[in-house]
């Protein structure tokens, strides 16, 4: 799995407004068939904005011809990887950081 540093602020997303007031932001980076989730951040669990952020993403995705999205986050964060298990996705790697 290739990894690069990105600038966030350089990159494309989508951000969930609720009441004109950002309540969720998706970063991602298209390189070749491949689509990385950068960044993903929710104000608000359980009301299906870091889905919906997800879905836009995936859609973006296909529209560009992306076989895979992937991305990466801590072995320690077990809330976000149940979440996106969830959601699909599968754990390819799993790191001891010791």
């Amino acid at each position: 799995m290739p990894t690069k540093e990105h600038n966030a602020e350089e990159l494309p997303g989508f951000v969930s407004l609720v009441d004109g007031k950002v309540k969720g932001i998706i970063t991602y980076n298209i390189n070749g068939d491949e689509c990385e989730i950068v960044s993903h951040d929710s104000l608000h669990e359980n009301i299906g904005i870091g889905s919906a952020l997800i879905n836009n993403v995936v859609n973006e995705a296909k529209i560009n011809g992306c076989k895979r999205v992937w991305l990466i986050t801590t072995n320690d964060n077990i809330h976000a990887t149940r979440y996106y298990q969830k959601r699909g996705f599968n754990m390819a790697n799993s790191n001891d950081n010791r």
